[in-house]
């Protein structure tokens, strides 16, 4: 697990690295410079011209020292462009010493490498006009562009109005969370984290609760040598309709393949034979036949289930015990009952971004503060997990957030969310959390695309038994 940090947090790190640890704030920016120099210095190898863009803050900076490193080890290729204006001291600074060795500055922003030093993490609101044009020009260019620790216009308090598209962000200490937003993570390309000699222990003292999963993360829960259906987990699956019969069929076989000893699918009364015949293993009955009184060790309601289903979700919301998946439609049959009663059950909600609009009643989240601030709000107020679907899978219960690196295209394909959710309930019933159930699911899928490419659910589905 890492950790990600808000700029806010990046900070305070370079403030506590400085005052209280006493590394000079000149030394830390020539560490973070050579640092990056080694990162990027087989792209100089390769670059006709590579253009350093520099800001007029410390993000500029970090460009010129950068440049001027590559310059005095021989790179001729290199240039500097740099804003004028106001700039900070330490800008000012950097900027003269490379004069001094003199490493060329241009007003043109041409070449077939671009290093994007315009502006930093801390930016916030409406990227200015001077700005806008060149943040324009570079994505015009079709070169390769790597970023300085963000991708300039992107920041915790800036819109998505105007961002670097960077094939690659190297960063420093810490990924930061504004990379991690459905609107931002495409923009960042390749994300490398470098430690420019920050102290381990500033750096445990600016963590907050957000972090970040990856493949090597996830353990999956071990089947013991004498464990059987009954010991794996029931659980109930609430969907289906004549409009959509084959959404249930996969959450039902995520769950089986995921480890789940014993499946029930409730469904339309209309559509009950073609279900029974699509799924040999689970059992099948119809809406009308739940009671509120069974034993399930987890429910997921939801996936192809179409509308006017409240009067049942309100019967299981009332009578059910067991964690709650609540999907698909079955989001907005939710938000019309909300408001009128009170669930004790352990919910938890799989939104793609219109769902979580739905279910939050909010209409955009226009800076990835404002989409942080609301799932976590959105946890706090319904007492749930909240699972937002997109390119980065964002976990949120309580004051906690967890995000997890999709950045595969090919998940994004229909019934890819009936597989999730079917894992998610699968895997509540054995004891594990919703965080390891969605980094399975993004897992499962990452080395699907490296097998085969493209794929369908129902090739995800057979990943997801073969990982177990």
């Amino acid at each position: 697990m890492q950790y990600i940090i808000s700029a806010d947090e990046a900070k305070n790190l370079d403030m506590i690295t400085q005052d209280e640890f006493g590394l000079p704030g000149l030394s830390l920016m020539e560490n973070a410079a050579l640092s990056f120099f080694y990162e990027i210095e087989d792209d100089l190898k390769k670059a006709k011209t590579c253009i350093f863009v520099s800001g007029l803050g410390n993000n500029g900076a970090d460009a010129i020292a950068a440049a001027r490193i590559a310059y005095s080890r021989g790179y001729e290729n290199v240039r500097i462009c740099a804003l004028k204006g106001k700039e900070s001291p330490d800008r000012a600074k950097q900027r003269a010493i490379a004069t001094f060795f003199g490493v060329p500055f241009t007003s043109l922003i041409e070449g077939d490498l671009i290093i994007d030093g315009l502006y930093g993490i801390g930016l916030k609101g409406d990227v200015r006009d001077e700005g806008k044009k060149i943040i324009e020009k570079i994505n015009s260019l079709g070169s390769k562009v790597i970023s300085i620790d963000c991708p300039s216009g992107l920041g915790d308090r800036s819109n998505y109005n105007c961002i670097v598209k960077a094939e690659r962000t190297i960063t420093f200490g810490f990924s930061k969370r504004c990379f991690f937003t459905p609107s931002s993570r495409a923009l960042c390309g390749k994300i490398k984290v470098i430690n420019p000699s920050f102290a381990p222990d500033a750096m445990k003292r600016v963590l907050g609760n957000f972090s970040l999963l990856d493949e090597s993360d996830l353990v999956l829960p071990k089947m013991d040598a004498d464990s059987y259906k009954n010991k794996r987990g029931h659980v109930a699956i609430f969907g289906g309709s004549e409009a959509f019969t084959g959404a249930v069929r996969l959450s039902a076989r995520a769950a089986f393949l995921s480890g789940s000893g014993l499946v029930t699918i409730y469904t339309d009364k209309t559509i009950l034979s073609i279900v029974a015949k699509e799924n040999l293993s689970p059992m099948v009955r119809d809406f009308d036949s739940y009671k509120g009184d069974e034993k399930f060790d987890a429910i997921l309601f939801g996936p192809g289930i179409g509308k006017g289903k409240e009067k049942l979700l309100e019967k299981i919301l009332k009578s059910a015990t067991c964690p709650i998946v609540i999907d698909a439609d079955g989001i907005s049959t939710f938000t019309k009952l909300k408001d009128k009663m009170t669930v004790s059950s352990n919910l938890v909600f799989t939104p793609h971004l219109g769902e979580l609009k739905t279910l939050s009643g909010r209409s955009s989240f226009d800076t990835p503060d404002e989409y942080y601030d609301l799932l976590l709000k959105l946890s706090q107020e319904l007492d749930a997990s909240i699972v937002a679907k997109s390119s980065v899978v964002t976990v949120s219960k309580g004051k906690s957030i967890i995000s997890i690196d999709g950045s595969n295209p090919a998940l994004g394909v229909a019934g890819s969310g009936d597989v999730l959710s079917g894992i998610v309930a699968s895997l509540l019933c054995q004891g594990e959390s919703v965080a390891t159930a969605c980094l399975y699911h993004q897992v499962a899928g990452h080395r699907l695309n490296e097998e085969k490419g493209f794929f369908t659910s129902e090739d995800l589905v057979e990943m997801v038994g073969r990982m177990r």
